[in-house]
């Protein structure tokens, strides 16, 4: 009889997961974005297009490209146009929606198991999949999506090893958890998770007393990971090996995994790093604050935009100081599934939130995974409190009514990216008219630079973004620009400068400057001896295109 409903409640949680997954699958595939800049890191997978190869990209995302390639050779075969811009863009976003929903229906089988309430776990499915940050990339074709799917694989293949004492579950929980790895680095932070599942999954036998089960456990998830991260890793190596680039070797392919060039910029604690993330959390989950330019600009706003957002973080704020205190009053009264459940979303809260601390407090590809956790955890705290409590309506009922409609205000944006054609790939097309095989874009992060860069530059023609140069090389960014500049014109090329020379000296020293150590004069010579060569129209304002006019220019002085 135990056996029989078991089984009907496993059927009804497939059945519940699988209409998750089509429900949400088939809402971010009709309403999937246009705009290929509204995230950072969409345009990448043009690279992909213009050079349609198996390959590798950066540590941060290592699968990315060979991901978009597998994908759209797929997509091509079931008949999709993947020829044009559009089309392969179309194709490659296809893979995230489905990622997403995949996401999804995984994190409802996560929080049935910690709550076993279908309403609880659909709550908390529908709360996390309408935040900002998540519909962000659901709908698009950046980096992070696949990678946060293999990593909550991973955590849900752990927690199958609280009801089987197969070994099997664990160890493909470290083999997912390596390719979360590789395929967004951050996404491996929900591993600790795993950890504490492993944990506390032995199976109450007198054969499996004492501290020996739980470490074979681990073991065992170990080797997962380890051999998940020699295969996919020695297959990067050997590409980066025969890439064709001048002086690699094996040592330096393998050292080279280990590297993060734009850490010179990003990595490090601030003062105003910790402070920034309450509005990073705000953001992130609701269309507020879309144009933050950290806490001095927002500051200085419209005392009513003030306003408004510190009423909404303290009355947020107020709720989570509510949770915290109810549910450690009531801790020694739970069930040990509530309780686990309970740590390990504080355990993913606690390591999936240190990117944003040390790099950038307001990123929405690290603010995935925390509001995962956050409304997990808040899912199970209203469903404790709710069923103590002398007023469950509020808990169950109205509390979590008021925070979807907040949600809900997303589908405004998300109706707008669908439906609106974007100018900079208007313009970014216009710019490769205008420039020859020889000639040299020095280029900024404005769209119509990431586009013509990623997509639509001509072949011959070369293009530098200073601002990607300088986060890597830092102050030595200036001198390689020279260089290029010399053997440019040397060349009889010209010289054209994008969105870059009428940067105030404010807007540049506030990173370039601080972060970068390039100095606004390191520039003077370019901006005395450039002039107005076209301007192009972005959602931001227009940027111009200058040409240089100068001869082989002479070390400034």
């Amino acid at each position: 009889m135990c056996n029989d409903r078991a089984s009907q409640s496993e059927h009804r949680v497939f059945l519940y997961s699988l209409l998750v997954f089509v429900l949400f699958s088939t809402v971010f595939i009709l309403l999937r974005s246009k705009d290929p800049l509204e995230v950072d890191g969409a345009f990448r997978c043009f690279a992909v297009l213009r050079r349609p190869e198996l390959s590798f990209g950066e540590n941060n995302h290592a699968l990315y490209p060979a991901d978009v390639f597998i994908w759209t050779r797929f997509a091509k075969f079931a008949g999709f146009n993947i020829t044009s811009l559009e089309g392969f863009f179309s194709a490659a976003e296809l893979m995230n929606c489905f990622a997403a929903a995949g996401c999804l229906a995984l994190l409802f089988r996560l929080s049935y198991a910690a709550t076993l309430s279908n309403k609880v776990a659909l709550g908390v499915v529908f709360g996390f999949g309408f935040t900002r940050a998540f519909l962000l990339h659901a709908m698009n074709a950046s980096e992070p999506m696949l990678g946060i799917f293999w990593s909550l694989l991973a955590v849900y293949l752990a927690s199958r090893c609280l009801r089987t004492a197969s070994p099997w579950p664990a160890f493909f929980s470290g083999v997912f958890f390596a390719l979360a790895l590789a395929t967004y680095q951050t996404a491996v932070l929900l591993g600790p998770v795993a950890v504490l599942i492993l944990w506390r999954a032995v199976q109450p036998r007198a054969s499996s007393r004492g501290i020996a089960p739980k470490l074979l456990k681990l073991f065992t998830f170990s080797v997962g990971a380890l051999t998940g991260c020699i295969v996919i890793y020695g297959c990067i190596v050997r590409y980066r090996l025969h890439s064709g680039a001048a002086g690699v070797t094996a040592a330096s392919a393998i050292h080279s995994l280990f590297q993060h060039p734009d850490a010179r910029a990003y990595l490090g604690m601030t003062f105003g790093k910790p402070f920034s993330l309450p509005l990073g959390f705000l953001r992130n989950c609701y269309p507020v604050l879309a144009y933050f330019v950290g806490i001095h600009g927002f500051l200085h706003g419209s005392m009513l935009s003030i306003g408004f957002i510190f009423s909404l973080l303290v009355v947020l704020a107020g709720l989570a100081a509510y949770c915290v205190v109810r549910i450690a009053k009531l801790w020694d009264g739970l069930e040990s599934r509530t309780r686990l459940a309970i740590l390990c979303g504080l355990a993913g809260l606690a390591f999936t939130v240190i990117p944003l601390v040390i790099w950038d407090p307001q990123y929405d590809k690290f603010w995935i995974q925390p509001l995962t956790c956050l409304i997990f955890l808040l899912g199970i705290c209203l469903q404790v409190i709710s069923a103590r409590s002398t007023h469950p309506i509020f808990f169950a009922r109205l509390v979590p009514s008021v925070l979807m409609v907040g949600l809900l205000s997303n589908f405004t944006w998300v109706a707008r990216s669908h439906s609106n054609s974007i100018a900079e790939m208007r313009e970014a097309r216009r710019l490769s008219t205008l420039v020859s095989a020889g000639d040299l874009v020095v280029g900024s992060w404005d769209g119509v630079s990431v586009l013509y860069e990623h997509a639509l530059a001509p072949s011959g023609t070369r293009f530098t973004s200073f601002p990607t140069d300088a986060v890597i090389h830092g102050p030595q960014a200036v001198a390689r620009l020279r260089q290029s500049v010399n053997a440019t014109l040397a060349a009889s090329g010209h010289v054209f400068f994008l969105g870059l020379l009428d940067n105030s000296r404010q807007s540049w020293d506030s990173f370039l400057g601080v972060h970068c150590g390039v100095p606004y004069s390191s520039f003077d010579l370019y901006r005395a001896h450039s002039v107005p060569y076209a301007t192009f129209e972005t959602r931001y304002g227009r940027v111009a295109l200058k040409q240089l006019e100068l001869g082989v220019p002479s070390e400034p002085r």
